[in-house]
């Protein structure tokens, strides 16, 4: 049964468990990488989703 299992299939389905079991960890490193910006600057062409707010 091994054999009829290309290695690419293989390899694509370790990259999605990872990316599943990770990707939780990967989005709170984002935030806490973006927090600092937010609340250090407030210049609204830094800050796109504020300027849309006040475009509104």
């Amino acid at each position: 049964m091994v054999e009829d299992v290309s290695p690419d299939k293989i390899i694509q389905h370790v990259v999605e468990e990872l990316n599943s079991q990770h990707q939780g960890q990967v989005l709170e490193k984002e935030e806490a990488r973006e927090e600092p910006k937010q609340t250090t600057s407030e210049n609204p062409a830094t800050h796109p989703h504020k300027e849309a707010v006040e475009a509104k």
